[in-house]
C-alpha cells in the first residue's frame, strides 16, 4: 500500500510497460535483420561496381586487356565474372556476381576505346 507522501510504481505496471516493450522489440527485429542484410548486400554491390570501374578503365586505356574475353575471381569472399564483348566504336564490359542472399546481379558499363 502506498502512503499519500509516496511515489512509485507498482509492480503491475512494470510488469505491463515490460510486456508492451518486449512486443515491440519482438515486432522490429525481423525488420533489423532484413536492413543487416541489404546493408551486407549493397557493400558486396559497391566492392563490385568499383572492380568494374577499374576493369572499365583499363579496357578503355587498352592496359594489357583483350576484348571479347571473360575473368573469374575472387575479391573480398566476392566470386565474380568480368565480360566484354566488342561495340562499334568501344566495348560492353560486365561484371556477375552472386549476393550472399542468392541473387544473381549483372552491371555493365560501355566504354569507348581511345
Amino acid at each position: 500500500m502506498l502512503r499519500q507522501d509516496e511515489h512509485g510504481l507498482t509492480l503491475i505496471e512494470v510488469i505491463t510497460a515490460l510486456s508492451i516493450l518486449s512486443i515491440l522489440f519482438m515486432a522490429m527485429l525481423p525488420i533489423y535483420t532484413f536492413l543487416i542484410s541489404e546493408q551486407h548486400d549493397m557493400e558486396i554491390e559497391k566492392r563490385a561496381l568499383a572492380l568494374l570501374d577499374r576493369e572499365s578503365i583499363k579496357y578503355a586505356t587498352g592496359e594489357d586487356v583483350s576484348i571479347g574475353g571473360s575473368f573469374t575471381g575472387i575479391r573480398k569472399d566476392i566470386p565474380y565474372e568480368i565480360n566484354s564483348r566488342e561495340k562499334q566504336e568501344g566495348a560492353m564490359v560486365c561484371i556477375d556476381w552472386k549476393q550472399p542472399s542468392g541473387d544473381k546481379e549483372e552491371k555493365c558499363l560501355y566504354v569507348e576505346m581511345e
